[in-house]
């Protein structure tokens, strides 16, 4: 038999199994990680330990409210880089860059802003521009390769 303990860490909020065993007449504690208290203070539990409960025929009151990645989601994921994109499209709108960009060139604005975005933050070829576009956020232009 075990009980849930919520631990603090920093600002979060964690929520562990604790079972208590003995082990060469000492007393010890296994602890296992099951969810978190998301910011309005509800439990979220991992999508593991919910599976771990209705194998063995359980279940919770609470049920989870927000989505929780696997491992293998996780890994699979990519981080993509959004500041640069963010503050130069602002720049380009205040100072009418995006606006010109689409009078005269109304297919391929967008491509030509990218390509511009890249030419100022890197100092590679442009032949690199399409692997780059991978790592950064973009409008929606494609590979642009070659």
């Amino acid at each position: 038999m075990g009980y849930e303990y919520i631990q603090t860490v920093g600002n979060y909020k964690y929520i562990y199994f604790i079972e208590g065993y003995r082990e060469n007449g000492k007393v010890k504690q296994k602890r296992t990680s099951i969810g978190k208290l998301n910011t309005a203070g509800q439990k979220i539990y991992k999508p593991e330990y919910l599976e771990k409960l209705q194998a063995k025929g359980q279940s919770l009151e609470i049920y989870p409210t927000e989505k929780l990645f696997s491992i293998e989601d996780i890994k699979k994921s990519t981080v993509r880089s959004y500041g640069l994109f963010q503050f130069l499209s602002r720049i380009a709108k205040s100072i009418g860059l995006i606006d010109a960009l689409q009078a005269g060139s109304p297919d391929y604005w967008q491509e030509l802003f990218m390509l511009s975005c890249y030419m100022v933050s890197s100092r590679e070829p442009v032949m690199y521009c399409a692997d780059w576009l991978e790592n950064n956020e973009s409008f929606p232009v494609g590979s642009m390769i070659s």
